[in-house]
This record gives structure tokens, sequence and C-alpha cells, in this order.
């Protein structure tokens, strides 16, 4: 994960933007991270989420509401990297940039 952030932080074309990660126990959130207009606050905005079960790992996105939700057309997969790609690409137009 570590590499993944770094190589899009890198590529953003807005640089008051970062993306960020957070594990917790098996489950990964992927964050937004942004500056408060001029106050100097940074907040952060969970992008999606990968919660590892004995399936794989699934995707989750959040609503508007904070509450994370199952991306039911995308099966648990054991490979991480490929949860994380289906993210990236975002078909589906629900993970923002």
């Amino acid at each position: 994960m570590d590499h993944y952030i770094k190589v899009q932080n890198s590529g953003r074309s807005n640089p008051q933007r970062k993306l960020k990660y957070r594990i917790h126990e098996d489950t990964v959130t992927l964050l937004d991270e942004r500056p408060i207009l001029l106050n100097g606050q940074w907040i952060e905005w969970g992008i999606a989420q990968f919660c590892r079960s004995e399936q794989g790992w699934g995707i989750y996105w959040r609503d508007l509401k904070n509450h994370w939700h199952a991306l039911d057309n995308i099966k648990p997969d054991t490979d991480f990297e490929k949860q994380l790609k289906i993210v990236k690409q975002d078909c589906q137009g629900i993970f923002g940039d």
C-alpha cells in the first residue's frame, strides 16, 4: 500500500489533496485528505474499504451519511491488488477522485 499511495500522490494534479490509508484489524480504508478552506485543518474522507473474510477481500463504498455498503456486483477476491485496481478504475463512478 505504501508504494501505491506514493505513486498515486505523485501523479495527482492537486497537491492539496493526499491519498492515505488506514488499517484496522481485517479492514483497509482508502482515504482522501484535503484542507478545509483556509483554516489550516485537514479532513479525511473514506473513499473505499477493503474487508478481508474467508472468501477474500470485499470492496465497500461509502454513502453521504458515512455508511459503508458492499459492492454487490464484485465478488471478494484473495488478490488484494486486483480489488485495489477495481477501485482505481472506478468504472461505476462511485469512488470519485
